[in-house]
This record gives C-alpha cells, structure tokens and sequence, in this order.
C-alpha cells in the first residue's frame, strides 16, 4: 500500500515553456516536467530541474518560470508569476475522504482585441482531461466576463457568468478564485471574488455524474496567439486537501511474548485543522493476509500477552476531529510477526572497535563480534550510530546510521565514535555498546568531492568512491562553504547533460571559502549536451531515387546515410521559413563530425547568385538571379519547393537572412519565398541556395530526410575512427542564478543547442581554462558583478540573439559605477555560425568599466566585438583579425548611434585582415557609428586593417578606423600599414550646403527627435546631465553634449522645428553650435599607405604624422622589427618618427595577444598550437577519368585529431604557369574528367585540428594530369600491388578481404571483351585498389624485436618501434612522411622526406644508406655541469656526411638547450664546425643537417613524481573468522549486500513510507523484494531504494545465487582458485561469490573469462537456476517452453534450461508468450525467480 510522509504532498509539477527548437527546425512548445512522488516537497523546485517533452505550439511567445513559495500555514504548494502558457498538474495519489482547495488570484492586464468567447484558464485531471474551463467574453473597456465552464448532472455544458456590475470584471486589478472539488462525489464549488458562480457542478471532461476525481491541475496556456494580444496573470496559487491523511503507520517493538510494541503515525493535518486524538486499533491475525481480530484499542502501545504467540500483529490509525469523531480513512501498518516466545536478546563480546584509518575520505568500519543469546539466533540487521565530538569527552552529534563511514572535511580535527546495537534475525535489540573515540585528520585545507564517468551519485564522492554527475557533487557542496573552501574534482571522461545545472544562492562558497568546480588527472573532462552516433551504422547510399537527385556523379560515389531515428534522434525540428538578422531564437540540431559541424549542402558552394530582380517584402517577396549555367533545371522542382532555403545580405549588407522558397521558376530563374524580411529586397545583392540534396557534392555536406530521420552526408575523410555527433540539449548547459564566487577550472563545455552558460545576477563567478564550443547559441550570457573569463578558448558558436560568444553585463550607468568583470587571454572565434551577419559578435559589452585585454578573437562574417550602452570599456592588447568577411558598413570592433557611450578606450590592440572582396559599403577595423563620441584608440597596429580598395566608389569608403558622423575621436600614437588610408572621420551630409556637413547632433535631432525618442530618451535614461557625469567626465565633450540635449536647450531652440521644413533656422544653429574639427589624428605612423585620411571633409585635426611608402627608413633599413610578424619599432625607426612625431611611444608589442599559462611548472597554451603539414603529394597520381587525392602527413603539437582541413584546387596549362582557383571543388579528392588532360594541378590545404585551431597553408607540387592508365596497365598494376601488399594486421599488410575483392576485380578485368565490358571493369578495378590502397595499415605499435616493412603502396605510416625493432624504408618509397618512435632503417634517404621524432628519441647511423631512430635514452659523451634531464640524441659518433642534406623534426623540446659534440668538445649548433643547423617551429627543433652528430638536449628544471594511487584490497577473513571483509574497496554496486536495519516496517531512511525501499510501492514484485530483503539476500542500492527495473550484471547474480543458497567454498586456495577466471582478480567485492558459484558448477565462464560486468541475459539467468535447481535433487521437466512465441530465438545452449525452469514455475515470461531472451535481467526479476527456487526448496 502507499503511505506518505509528512508536510510532502505532491506527486509532480508540470511546467510550459515555449522556447524555439532546434536547427533546420520550425517552433515548438516545450513542455518541462517535473516528477515527484506524492510525498515530495516542492521546496527548492527549480525549472532547471524539469525534462523536457514535446507538446504542439499552441502559440505562447513566452514564459515566466512560477517561483515556490512558502506554505503560509497550509500544506500545499505555493506558486507565483505564472504567465502565459504555465501549466502545473497535482496529483493526490487516487480519491481520498474530503475536498481538494484550489486557491489563486488572476488578472487580464487591458482589453483582448477578439470579444467573443477565448479560452484562458483551465483545470484538469491527470489524465489532460478538461475538468473546468473559464472564457473570457464580451471583453470592452469596462472589463472582462469570465465564465466557468462545467457540466449539469445530465452532461449538458454549463457556463456561470459573473453575477455583478453587469457580469464585468476589471482589468489590472487581481481577483479571487476558489475552487471546491469534492472527489468522492464528483462535484464542484467555484468562487470569484466571494461570489459563487458554480454550486455542485460536474466536471467538464466527464459526461457521468458522481465521477470520481482523484486528481487536478490548472494551465495558462492560450488556444492561440492570434485570440490573445493582452498578458493574463495567475499569481498566489494554492492547491491543498481539506481533511487530515495518514501518510504512514509503522510498528516498533520485537514481536515475542511480554514485548511491547508502540505504533508510528505520520497524520497531515491541513492548515487551521484542529485535530482530536488518533483511533490506534490494534489487530491479530493468524496468517498475517485476513482473518484480522482486535485485540486492542484507543492505546498507542500493546503488550504481547503468550496468547498472541505465533500470530501476526497489526496497527490501524484513524484520524479524527477535535470532537473525537473520525475524519479520514483508517491506515494500516504492516503485519509483524509470527510472535515468538520471550527470548533473551543478543549482545557483543568484547569491545567495539573503528577499523581503517580515521582520515577525511578514508571509509571507516565497525568491528566487533555479535554474541547471539541463549536462543542461538545468527545476528540480523544490528544497528550503527556514528558520532562526532569537538573533544573526546565532548557533547556528541549523530553523523550518520550506516554500518560504514567516511569521514568528511567537517569531521577534521574532531573526534568519532561507533555505536553498536546488537540485533539478531527476530529483530531482538540487545544493549548498545560504545566504542573509543578517535581523531580525524586530513591534509585538506578544505572539503573535496571527486566525480568520475564510472562514479555512482549513491558513493560519499570520495577519490576510491566518486560521485558520477555535476548535479550531485552541487548538492553535496550545499552549506559547506561557510566552514571551507570547497573544491570538486573531475575525473577525465565524458559527462551526458540531458538537463540544465542550475546554481543559485544556495550553491555558493563565500569571498573566503569559494567553491571550485575543476579537472583533475590527465585527460579531458567534458560535458557533452549531444549524442556520439555509431558510425558503424553508417552505410553507402544505395536508394536510387536518392542517388538520381544527386547531380555530382563522382559524389554519388562517396555519400553515406546514417538512420537517425535508429539511433534515438529522434527530435529533429525543421527548419523555420525565416530566420537571421532581426529574427533570432532559433537553436538548430547539428550534426559535428571531427569538431566541426557539417553544413547543408549549397549551391554556389563556394560564392554568390546576383539579384537581377526584386519585389515584395512582407509578407513573402520574389528574386530573379543571374544563372548562366541553368543549375535549377536539374533540380527536382516537386521536392525542393517549400525544402529549398535561400540565405544572402538581399537587404542591407550587414544584414544576412535565410528564407525558405515556396517556389521556384528555373526556366525565368525566379523564386518566391515563404515568409517576408526585416529589409527590402535589392537589386545587386547576392544570396546562394541551401538545403539540396541534389548539390550534396562536397565533402562536410549533409542533407537530412527530417521526416525519415535519415542523415545523407559526404563524409572530409575516413569513417573509421572519426566522431560523429548529435547536438541534443536545447536549454543552457549551466545557468547561475544569484550564485556567488564559484570558479570552473579545466572543463570542456560542447555540443549543444541551448547557451553554453546564463548567468544572472551573479558575484565573483570565474570560468578559467575551460573550453566552450560547439553551440547553436551562445557561449556565455553573464550579468552582474566581479566576474572573470579567463585563459579559454570558446569556438564553433551559433550567434543567437546577437551574441554568438560573449554577452557580458553589469556595473550602473546612471552612478558609472564599473561591473569589476574582466575578459582575459582567451581565444574566442568562429562565433555566427548558425546566424551569419545576423548581428552576432564574440564578444557583446553593455554596462560599465569591463576589462576585455590579451584575447585573440578572429573568424566572424561581420563584427567580432560590440559595445552597446556601454561605459568606461577598456579594450587592451588583444590581437583581433579575420572579420567583416561576408558583410559591409560594419567594423572587426564597433559601436554607435547612442552620444551616451563615453569613456571607451581602443589601446594596444593588433589588428590585421579585416574585411573581404564581396563588396560593398565600409569594411573596417574599428567602426563608430551613426553618433558615437568620445573614443580613444591609441597605441594600436593596423596592418591591412581593411582588405578592401575599391568599394563604394573613389575614394575608398573602408578604412581601418572609421567614424560615422561622430564627434570628439582621438586617434593616438598608432601605426598603420599596408591599406589604402589610415582613418576617416566623416560628418553627416544634409543638402548641398558644405557648412552641414559637420552637423552630426543636427542629424541626431533629425532623425531621433524626442517625439521618437531614441538617442535623446537614451540621454534621460542615465541621467546624463546628472552632477555624477558632469564630475567623471569633466573637460570631455559631455559639456556640449549636454547642452545641445538637455531638456531646456530643446525646449528653447529645438521645439517645433523640422528638418524638412525648417532648414534655414537649422542651418543657423548648425553653423553656430557644431563642434567643427572635434576629432583629433595625432603623432601615427603611417606605412604603405595611399593617403593617411580619406581626401574628402574630415572632421578632425591631423598633426604629427610619420608617413613611409615602402617600411624603409631613410638610411633603407627596415622601419619594424619584422615587417609582417613584429611590427614594433626598431630603436632606429623609432628614433626617425621622432622626428615627425615627437612624442610618439613605441607599442608594447610582446604585451600584445594571448599569453602563455605558466602553471604547475608547466606552459600551457590556450586552445592548444596550431597544426601542421609536410610532405604533400597525390595517393595514385593524377589521372584522368579516376580522382586526385591529396596525401600528406597533419602534425599536431598537442596530439589532437585532424578536424576539417580547407583543401583548395587549382589548375593550369603549365606547370609554371599561373594557376587558377577550381570553383566549387574542396576536400581531399578532386575528380579529373577528361577536360583536365594534360593540363597540371595542385591544392593548398590549411590544416586546421578538431578544435579548429588552424596552422599555416601548404602548397603542393603541380601534377600534371596523365592518360587513364590502359586495362593492361591497370591490372599490372593491381597485381604488383595484390602482389605486395599481405593480408594481415601488420605493418603495410590489409584484411584479407581487401585482397580478395582486387583478385576479383583483376580476374573480372582480365575477361572483359566489349569496350563497355572493359570499361566497367577498369572502373571497378581502380575502385577496388583505391578500397586497398586506403584500408592498408599504416599506423602500429610494434612488438620489442620486431621488424616490418614499408611498401610503395603507402601514402604514409605512423610507427611506434622499441628497442631493437626495426622497419624497412625501400628507396623510392612514395610516402610522404614517416612518423617514428623507435628503429626505422632507410635504404637511401627519399628526396624530401621528412622524419619527426617525438621528444625523448634517440638517433643513431652508420652511413648514408642507414638511419635508425630508436627509444632508448643515452648518456652523452661528454659531460655536461648543471644540466637535468638530459636527453643524448646520438646521431652518428662517425661524423658521417650526406650527399643531400636531411631534415629532422624533435617535437615538444624548443625550450630545451641543445649542444652538440664533435671530437670530445661542446659545439654550438649551427656553428661553423657543426653541419647541424637548428631553427624553431612552435615548440619543436628542426635540425637541417648534411652530416650527423651527436646531439645532447637538457634544461635545468626537475619534474615531481606523481602520487600513486592506493587500490582497495580484498581479505580473504577477518580475525574472529566470521567471513570474508572488504577495506576501502568499491563496495557492492549492485546493492545486493546484507541489509543494516531490523525487521521494521518502515525503511529508517526518510520515506517513510512504511515499505522497506520507497521506489516498489505497487510494483509486481514487491512482496517477492520485502521478502528476500527481510531473509538478509538482498538489500536497496540505498537505505530506501531498489531500483527493481535497473539491470544486473554477472557477478552480481552469482552473488545473489551464492547467497541465496549459502554457498561456500575456499577462496584463497585450493580448488576454487584453481578454477578461478583470469578476469576476476581476487581483490573485488564479487571475488569469493563467484568461486562459490562456480565451485558449486553453477558457472562456467566463456574460454577462462567470466565476464563479471557484463549484463546477464534472461536465459543466461535460466541456465544458472536451472543448474541450482538441479543441485537440490530436482528432476529436470519439460514443455514449459511451449508456451512462448519466441522460442526461436534462445539459444541452443539454453533451450533445455529454459524449458525446465519455465516449467518448473521459477521463471515466466516478460508477457504470458513472450520470453524475451536476449533481453536483461532486471533486479526484481532476479530476486523473484530465486524466490521461487528458495520456496520450492522449503
């Protein structure tokens, strides 16, 4: 039966919230669920603790999130601010004596524009079944008519209108609700305002009188937007009983003769209830099922008199009134029992003792030996009591009631001590006895928790027992910074977040004692708000009707499909008919391979379609565009109408959308769109198509069958090995709420839908040396104060909302007040992914005194940084590159159109690469905007700080610094280079007359008026002409501008004029008040430049400039230290542009851009180093009629994977000649048809790692395209290389089946006769070699002694050699590199090959025609003073030459010394007596050498030794023999350990519930679970769960079988060790139950393996119980298999013992025909078939 327990009512909370869905996908209204049992609080409910389901949009825009409140003296849930679309169901657990009350308060806040009839508030049952519903009518601007909705007794609808003021009821003003409902009866009361307006009704949904409501809810949510224009409230919410209820009844007591048992009540009294005392009716039964007798009564307590003995004992209780009368149904306990006779209790001999070592973290256990009394009785479920003491003798406090304990960081310094209460298998308690007390120690200066992938949130979250989730160790770090700092450690692994963690107050440390959340070990931690897909799975596109869409022949060649449906994708929205700049809030599912997404295949892929026609806006528009080549007559126009997407600046250049096309004209090259656009339309603008299957001809296209969830895609390179990935979570990973000095240090945030972190009204939060990538929104939404982002690299961001990386917040504008947060040394880039030129930046600065300083920010369409209504920025020393490079009139970093943005400064900043060759109107470095005043840029490098020369007419309208009609700019001690002018500070135009031109605040009045009420409401917002403002920007322009904006100075001179009407009196104003020349350009330098200002009006004072057209100085030496890398002054130059520039101050060049992190001895570079690649060539040759693939070796310093490497082809007539870019063409492979013969190519590749870290590009050589080879040729080709390459696993070796499908393809080649015969078969032929070719091994790990060979097969080989090994580079080899570590001999070195060595090899030869590298390290030859870790390449001690000279890479060693010794002697490298020349790449030595030597590398600083970890250990016994004992072990994670309580009726834990484990109240096998938990087999994964439907592993049921039928056997030697499995150390917990097992012939294994954590199937299961059941003398039966429908499908091996336990009775099916035997076996399963086996053996 339920019980529940007190001040817990209800059972779960239902939330709505409408939020946008995700990629490609349309709008969704998502449901949050919250579930709790009925005897959950509500108390601390956040939303961020609700699931997430789909329900259908039903038009809500937004949702406020209801907040808990307390109770106010009625037990129930108090809920506020619920808005539109909220929704809360209740659940009372089934009908009860008395009433349900629900309670509120509702408001409309003005008229709805439709008057008739709209639902908006209703109550429901659990079923979503409609119990009430109330309209509003008739709404005018008197007011509304609410209306409940209900049902007469003979079903008819009924409605109730308000029965004053003429049925109205005010707006804005909140009203009563009362709701009665009567649940036995059926009925209802309803109540607004006092007045009752439904007396006994019938609910709504229920068309029977007198039905039953056992549960109700009520919901905001609207039938559709269009019906609702005006917010309706429901505020106060309380939902309560009005009768008391016995949540639960437990007996205490021993059941034997002259014992007393007492009775345990829990009674809910509702609010202002005043009780009487309960009714204890005390009742005897024979059987303990029926038959039950009072023997006792009105008394709390019962005394067992002999005549009970051998029956059973109960408890009921009743509540009652303050009369005395009963109110409520009569609850019972469980039975006790049988009684026993009068038996005297147990007790423990000797001394109670805590075994293991008293540390913080250290699992502590009892130890004492049970003295069973005189009844013989074994011990049962003896009870523990830990304490905790200041002093030994102190006042103690109760810590916890578990058998064992570890000591956490609050018991440091205190003391602890056991308590023991004997109790034997009746439940008889003898006296408690009290151990020694001991001091707890701990190294820890505060509290530390350990998560790790394998942890279980059941474990103390110690370093031997983590916890397993984020979401525990926050609640285990709940209240304990007010003691301690406290820090919690992650283990390297992957984390799932299907939910958002949410922080608040009460998860924050103090300013002393903060909270840190951080990574530990080696590895990455990272939490993955997606799902990695089996890319086994994937398979080659086969489906025709497919392949026919598909244009790209060679493409059709390379898709795969993968279902997603299949692998539980099932969520894959579509995508919204319109999104982009102004349209924000989608949030995309996407599809990551290798850490980069894939993009829905396009056309053009690579450019633009020309807007030749335009008309329309909203709601829909129509386009022409120029298409010479008639691409969309391939397209299947029935299919890709209402699926085509278009995405393009058709409006304003800085404005980039997507539509979708409802039609497409291919024939007049018009298309149509569905949805309309925030700007017209333009003739000229450009756009390409997306989302056709028809061009996926590209690799890292996709294209998904959102209907069949299929995911067509062209894979960037090999499948085996690679990450494909789902992005799932669709709401913030992390949101912070009020939190404070929390810190996430070293963790990796990625894939995922929703923002990465929100933090709102947050202090001290820091994120440090974490990674954020790979969202289809943003990285981090942060406001608040004293917060820090520091040393992360944040990539592969969406750009929702306008952000795409950071949008950070916080300080007062009105007191200018700074927020305290600072933006430092992080790498952010690539950050408008999903929103290109949608007004997304990576990093977005509203408020006061941010610090933004040493950031490298880089890869955006438009801008990179905006500041809006933003104060006192400082924006320092960042590197900021690669922006504006879709987009135009937009700036790398900008900010504009509000005069109130004062006090910005631009200093030591390099900016370089900004901008693009698409065209149009101002591309720009930095960009102040439409009446911006008051910037300082100084001190910063401009190098082509805009790419563009020739947009927007002559002169050039793109600059690298550029300020649009503002006023008051310094431009300071900055050097430009290499574009065509420095800065142009250009007034706002208005007629002809040149005096306006300078009438910037003119415009400002024009434009925004204070009837419109933009900039000048802006100015009354902070109160700008405030003496707070005047005092902190004294001697600026805030003088004037308050002037010309304050209220006065409109209201005397600007009121009523207009700028059309009025020109001549503006004019007047204009020339009298304009600041003229406000801007300043002072003391910069000026390089390779045309001009230095724009040769248009300025509107600034240019003084002191240095100006050098070639970088020269006059003496020709070079003006920087290195033009193009470092552009800081030589001492020479600096002195020259002194001369021009007097005060000029040399830039800090080395302070500029990300710095190193020195931490732990070690540097770290942020987001890692950039990756590399050598030795280019093509796999196969260049062929026509066959594909080119680019070969070539990607090195990356930090050992990450290949990501997307941008592979770029061109071609030309000649090999010297000028080669042009292949439009279209990118990846690895290029397909040469016949119009490449002859012709020559090659391709450039910009490697870039799965962190999309990219390294400089590489060029390959030409290739000149060949004649096909001839079927002759060909097949003597495939037979040299059948013929040479081995089956194997080897080095150079290829499965066996790689060979035999060549030999089949040789064979079929060789017996072609037609010319379509040979044809096919030269295509097969080259496929099947390619297939070969591609599958060779080429990467091992050789075995000590080894040796392998390398064959002209190979593109490349990564080989890792221990000593003695070696591997055979023949001469001619066509591999491109050769990656080693150990032993590789070459047989001549091959021109240009490249060999790396990792960091530690060592290098010997003896000539020319044998190198070899292997990993031993060696003492040099020469001593060497003062040097550590020394690392001996030895080369050759010979002094050999070569004839060509020889490149050798050492990785990771570039901060080592490096000597080399020649004839006894210490020799610099690259000396003139050493032939080794040394140069650095990142961080490693390259040594260029026509001679080798040896070589020694060393540095001065020493390495710690890292601490072991100490493994728990397995005791075969303890000391009084009473069995095997585990210490600091994991334990028994499956919970089938021997229970720790008594006999009670209720678990000790805080259900309460009067069920042993609270979670199998009405499950099937409840009895069969309280019985074997009562006979001590089993126990709860908790105190009070078991988890019935959690699977079991092998080792677990052979614990449970051992137990269950008291197994034993020897398991420290003899012959239950000699049957061991190798697999089953005998340090595990599950050690001796196995050898019991399979000592008793239970268990076998599989080929000496027992497989221990392997899931144990159902007939697996039926194979050991049908052998236990044997070893009782039970004879095998048949033909209980018979019964099953799938029978086929048990195995062989099981069939028998499946059919003899089936009909044995101990095992059913999972159905009454199905058996299911493939499937696993649960823990309710398990205990219940050896029940049955137990009780057969009875």
């Amino acid at each position: 039966m339920k019980i529940f327990s007190q001040k817990r009512l209800f059972a779960y909370l239902l939330a709505v919230c409408i939020i946008l869905s995700s990629m490609w996908g349309v709008v969704f209204a998502q449901t949050n669920v919250f579930e709790q049992n009925f005897n959950d609080n509500l108390d601390g409910v956040t939303p961020a603790s609700f699931k997430t389901v789909e329900r259908p949009a039903e038009g809500v825009t937004e949702y406020t999130p209801y907040t808990p409140a307390p109770n106010d003296g009625k037990d129930g849930a108090l809920l506020s601010n619920m808005e539109n679309g909220s929704k809360v169901k209740i659940d009372f657990g089934g009908a009860k004596t008395g009433k349900i009350i629900f309670e509120g308060q509702f408001r409309l806040e003005g008229q709805e524009a439709k008057s008739s009839a709209i639902k908006f508030f209703d109550i429901y049952d659990d079923k979503n079944k409609c119990i009430l519903m109330f309209t509003i009518g008739n709404s005018d601007a008197n007011g509304f008519d609410v209306r409940p909705v209900h049902r007469s007794a003979d079903g008819a609808a009924q409605t109730a209108p308000y029965p004053i003021n003429g049925g109205r009821i005010p707006y804005k003003t909140w009203h009563t609700l009362r709701v009665e409902i009567d649940t036995e009866a059926g009925t209802m009361d309803v109540y607004v305002n006092g007045y009752q307006l439904v007396s006994g009704g019938y609910p709504w949904g229920y068309t029977a009188a007198g039905t039953k409501i056992p549960n109700i809810a009520y919901s905001t949510s609207y039938h559709s937007a269009a019906d609702h224009t005006i917010p309706f409230l429901i505020d106060n919410v309380r939902i309560y009983r009005d009768a008391p209820l016995v949540r639960s009844v437990a007996v205490k007591g021993a059941a034997m003769a002259g014992g007393t048992l007492t009775a345990d009540a829990d009674i809910y009294y509702p609010g202002g209830y005043t009780a009487g005392a309960p009714i204890y009716t005390w009742e005897a039964s024979a059987n303990g099922a029926d038959g039950w007798q009072t023997v006792g009564t009105n008394a709390v307590s019962y005394t067992i008199p002999a005549s009970d003995i051998g029956s059973y004992l109960r408890v009921g209780v009743t509540p009652t009134k303050q009369d005395g009368t009963p109110d409520g149904d009569t609850v019972y306990s469980d039975a006790v029992g049988p009684v026993q006779e009068f038996a005297a209790p147990p007790s423990i001999n000797g001394d109670v003792t805590i075994v293991g070592e008293p540390e913080v973290g250290n699992e502590l256990t009892p130890g004492y030996t049970y003295q069973p009394s005189s009844s013989g009785k074994a011990e049962g479920e003896s009870q523990f009591l830990w304490e905790r003491a200041d002093a030994a003798d102190g006042d103690f406090i109760t810590v916890a009631s578990t058998k064992n304990y570890t000591p956490v960081y609050a018991d440091k310094d205190k003391y602890i001590r056991l308590t023991v209460t004997p109790v034997d298998t009746s439940g008889l308690a003898g006296t408690p006895q009290i151990s020694a007390p001991v001091l707890v120690t701990s190294d820890a200066d505060g509290f530390v928790f350990y998560v790790a992938p394998d942890g279980d949130d059941e474990n103390p979250g110690t370093q031997s027992k983590p916890f397993a989730t984020i979401e525990k160790a926050k609640t285990a770090v709940q209240g304990l910074a007010n003691q301690a700092p406290v820090t919690v450690l992650f283990k390297a692994g992957e984390y799932d977040l299907t939910e958002t963690v949410s922080f608040t107050a009460a998860d924050s440390g103090t300013p002393e004692n903060p909270v840190v959340y951080q990574a530990y070990g080696d590895g990455e931690v990272r939490f993955v708000g997606g799902k990695t897909l089996d890319t086994s799975l994937a398979v080659p596109v086969t489906d025709q009707a497919v392949l026919n869409r598909v244009i790209d022949q060679y493409a059709k060649t390379r898709l795969v499909q993968i279902d997603l449906h299949a692998q539980g994708i099932t969520n894959i929205p579509t995508l919204p008919d319109g999104y982009g700049y102004a349209q924000k809030g989608w949030q995309p599912m996407e599809v990551y391979f290798n850490g980069k997404a894939l993009t829905l295949a396009r056309w053009p892929n690579d450019s633009f379609l020309n807007i030749n026609f335009a008309e329309g806006q909203n709601p829909n528009f129509t386009l022409g565009y120029d298409d010479p080549e008639d691409r969309a007559k391939l397209w299947d126009k029935s299919k890709v109408e209402n699926d085509l997407f278009i995405w393009g600046n058709i409006g304003y250049t800085w404005a980039g959308v997507s539509n979708r096309i409802k039609t497409i004209d291919p024939q007049n090259k018009r298309i149509t769109s569905a949805s309309g656009t925030q700007y017209p339309p333009t003739v000229g603008r450009k756009f390409y198509f997306f989302n056709l299957i028809e061009e996926l001809d590209q690799p890292g296209e996709c294209y998904i069958d959102r209907e069949n969830g299929i995911l067509y895609f062209y894979p960037p390179s090999d499948l085996e090995g690679a990450e494909l990935a789902v992005s799932m979570l669709d709401t913030s990973m992390l949101n912070l709420s009020g939190a404070s000095h929390i810190t996430f240090d070293g963790l990796t945030f990625t894939q995922t839908r929703g923002n990465i972190v929100e933090a709102t009204g947050v202090d001290k939060i820091t994120i440090q040396n974490c990674e954020l990538s790979h969202t289809s929104s943003n990285a981090v939404t942060l406001s608040g104060k004293n917060c820090t982002i520091e040393n992360c690299h944040i990539y592969d961001l969406g750009g929702n909302n306008g952000t795409g990386g950071l949008h950070i917040s916080g300080g007062d504008r009105k007191t200018l007040t700074p927020s305290g947060h600072v933006i430092r040394n992080n790498r952010i880039h690539y950050g408008d992914r999903v929103y290109p030129v949608g007004g997304a930046s990576l990093i977005r600065a509203t408020g006061v005194g941010h610090v933004i300083e040493n950031n490298e920010l880089y890869d955006a369409t438009a801008y990179l940084v905006q500041f809006v209504e933003a104060n006192d920025i400082q924006f320092n020393y960042n590197e900021v590159h690669d922006a504006v490079r879709l987009s135009s009139d937009a700036g790398a970093v900008t900010w504009g159109r509000d005069p109130t943005m004062l006090g910005i400064e631009i200093k030591y900043n390099y900016f370089h690469d900004v901008g693009n060759t698409y065209g149009g109107y101002g591309q720009q470095s930095i960009f102040t905007d439409d009446g911006a005043a008051g910037g300082f840029i100084y001190g910063n490098i401009f190098y082509r700080g805009t790419l563009t020369t020739d947009q927007g007419g002559t002169p050039s309208n793109s600059f690298p610094i550029k300020t649009n009609g503002g006023q008051f700019m310094r431009v300071e001690n900055n050097i430009f280079v290499d574009s065509p002018s420095a800065t142009r500070f250009q007034p706002w135009n208005q007629g002809s007359d040149r005096a306006l031109q300078d009438r910037w605040w003119l415009w400002v009045q024009d434009k925004y008026s204070k009837a419109n009420s933009s900039i000048w409401s802006k100015m009354q917002k902070v109160e700008f002409d405030s003496e707070i403002w005047k005092q902190h920007y004294k001697d600026t322009q805030w003088k004037w501008l308050n002037e010309l904006f304050s209220t006065s100075y409109y209201e005397q001179n600007l009121k009523g004029l207009d700028a059309k009407n009025d020109v001549e009196a503006l004019t007047a104003i204009a020339k009298d008040k304009s600041p003229s020349l406000s801007g300043i350009f002072k003391n910069n330098v000026a390089v390779k430049l045309d001009q230095t200002l724009a040769q248009d009006a300025n509107n600034c004072v240019e003084s002191n400039t240095y100006t050098s057209k070639d970088g020269k100085l006059s003496s020709g030496a070079s003006i920087f230290t290195e033009y193009g890398k470092n552009f800081k002054l030589t001492n020479d130059g600096l002195a020259e542009v002194k001369t021009k520039a007097p005060d000029f101050e040399n830039i800090p060049t080395e302070r500029i851009g990300l710095q190193p992190v020195e931490a732990d001895g070690e540097t770290r570079y942020v987001g890692g180093r950039a990756p590399s690649v050598s030795g280019l060539s093509l796999s196969g040759g260049a062929m026509a009629n066959a594909a080119a693939k680019a070969a070539y070796t990607f090195t990356d310093p930090d050992g990450d994977r290949e990501g997307f490497s941008e592979i770029t082809w061109y071609v030309s007539d000649s090999a010297n000649g000028t080669f042009s870019k292949i439009p279209g063409k990118a990846g690895k492979e290029l397909y040469l048809d016949e119009s490449y013969l002859g012709k020559y190519i090659r391709y450039e590749i910009t490697p870039m790692d799965e962190r999309m870290l990219t390294g400089e590009a590489a060029q390959s050589a030409a290739f000149q395209v060949t004649e096909p080879l001839s079927l002759d040729q060909l097949i003597s080709e495939a037979e040299e290389m059948h013929s040479s390459v081995q089956g194997g696993e080897a080095l150079g070796q290829v499965a066996q089946e790689k060979r035999t499908a060549l030999q089949s393809a040789i064979d079929a080649a060789k017996s072609a006769v037609t010319e379509t015969e040979k044809e096919t078969a030269g295509e097969a032929l080259r496929t099947a070699m390619a297939a070969l070719r591609a599958a060779i091994v080429k990467e091992v790990s050789l075995p000590a002694g080894a040796t392998a060979a390398v064959n002209r097969f190979m593109d490349s080989a990564k080989i890792d050699i221990p000593q003695n090994g070696y591997v055979t580079l023949p001469k001619g080899c066509a591999l491109a590199d050769v990656t080693v570590s150990g032993v590789l001999t070459v047989d001549g070195v091959p021109r240009k090959t490249v060999f790396t060595i990792p960091a530690g090899t060592v290098v010997t030869g003896s000539g020319e025609a044998s190198l070899s590298f292997y990993t031993t390290n060696a003492a040099p030859s020469v001593a060497i003073n003062n040097a550590k870790d020394i690392t001996a390449v030895v080369l050759t001690n010979e002094n050999i030459r070569f004839s060509k000279e020889v490149t050798l890479t050492i990785e990771g060693v570039s901060e080592k010394r490096i000597s080399a010794i020649n004839a006894g002697k210490l020799v610099a490298v690259g000396s003139n007596t050493s032939p080794v020349k040394k140069s650095n790449s990142g961080e490693a030595v390259v040594l260029s050498a026509t001679a080798l030597q040896e070589l020694v590398l060393y540095d001065r600083d020493g390495s710690s030794e890292p601490t072991p970890t100490v493994y728990p250990t397995y005791q075969p016994s303890n000391q009084n023999g009473s069995g095997p004992t585990y210490s600091s072990g994991a334990g028994n994670p499956a919970g089938f350990g021997i229970p720790t309580q008594g006999n009670t009726n209720s678990a000790s834990g805080n259900d309460g519930n009067g069920l042993r484990f609270a979670d199998i109240a009405g499950h099937w096998a409840q009895a069969d679970i309280e019985d074997m938990a009562g006979r001590g087999i089993v126990s709860g994964v908790t105190e009070n769960t078991f988890e019935p439907e959690r699977s079991v592993t092998r080792a677990e049921f052979a614990t449970l079988v051992s137990r269950a039928l008291k197994l034993s056997g020897n398991v420290s030697g003899g012959e239950t060790e000699k049957i061991m499995f190798e697999d089953v150390p005998d340090d595990e917990w599950y050690y001796p139950y196995v050898s019991f097992a399979a000592s008793a012939g239970f268990i076998t294994g599989y080929n000496g393996q027992f497989r221990p954590n392997d899931l144990i199937t159902r007939e697996e299961m039926a194979v050991i119980v049908a052998k236990a059941y044997a070893s009782l003398g039970r004879r095998s039966l048949g033909g209980g298999i018979e019964r099953f429908a799938d029978k086929t499908e048990i195995s062989e091996w099981a069939y028998e013992p499946v059919d003899t336990v089936a009909a044995a009775g101990l095992i059913s099916g999972v159905s009454a025909d199905t058996f299911a035997p493939r499937e696993n076996t649960t823990r309710a399963q398990a205990v219940a078939v050896l029940k049955r086996l137990l009780d057969q053996n009875s």
